[in-house]
């Protein structure tokens, strides 16, 4: 990790498997914090804290802050999705959207939509295997239902833009193995799982998060 995390929850607990690594200046809030073993953490803010064998905190420990972090937590507005589909085709396929409301954004392997500058809202998002979704400016996402980004995809910000922004009103959000995205996520309901080797550069927030090994999170 080379951003900080947090557990909102006042009876939280957040886990940091073998060889596990936090980067200086990083810090984890929760209640309860459990390290594996080898790893090696900065900053601990918890209740209690596990640590497995050999597992170091280079920094400090103190008592968490009076929880929840953030109140309100992870909000997002309301909305709804269109009826209207978007397909792309198999293959090196390039569709270009105008912001708007739509029904579901289904995109195969190896294809690439583009976005151009402003809102979308979408009844769920799928990606296949390196798909692309560019920003060509500033975006919003709006996802009533569930983000999937398939094997080797990337979400891509305009260069000066910042992450693209993404709300999830449904229970699953997944980057899979391999996976990019320079976005901003925020599922409140939603069970966030990173791949093998994923890499979000942003932030993110949701009911729960579960990470495979070699995932990556920067906030840049």
């Amino acid at each position: 990790l080379l951003a900080s995390a947090g557990v909102n929850d006042p009876d939280g607990r957040f886990r940091i498997s073998r060889r596990g690594f936090m980067e200086d200046d990083t810090e984890i809030i929760a209640s309860r914090v459990t390290l594996g073993n080898d790893s090696s953490v900065f900053r601990v803010l918890a209740d209690s804290i596990k640590q497995g064998q050999d597992a170091t905190i280079r920094d400090s420990v103190a008592q968490a802050a009076p929880f929840p972090i953030v109140d309100p937590f992870c909000e997002v507005p309301d909305f709804t999705c269109g009826t209207d589909d978007i397909i792309g085709q198999p293959g090196f396929s390039i569709v270009s959207l105008a912001p708007g409301v739509y029904g579901s954004l289904k995109l195969p392997n190896d294809s690439t939509v583009n976005l151009g500058a402003g809102e979308f809202t979408f009844c769920k998002v799928q990606m296949g295997r390196r798909v692309v979704l560019n920003a060509l400016g500033p975006v919003t996402l709006n996802i009533v239902g569930s983000l999937r980004v398939g094997t080797g995809s990337i979400i891509a910000a305009a260069p000066g833009s910042g992450p693209v922004l993404i709300n999830v009103l449904g229970r699953k959000v997944r980057l899979s193995q391999e996976a990019f995205a320079n976005a901003a996520i925020r599922a409140p309901n939603a069970k966030l799982a990173f791949g093998r080797r994923a890499l979000l550069n942003g932030c993110f927030c949701g009911d729960r998060s579960k990470t495979d090994k070699g995932t990556t999170f920067l906030c840049q």
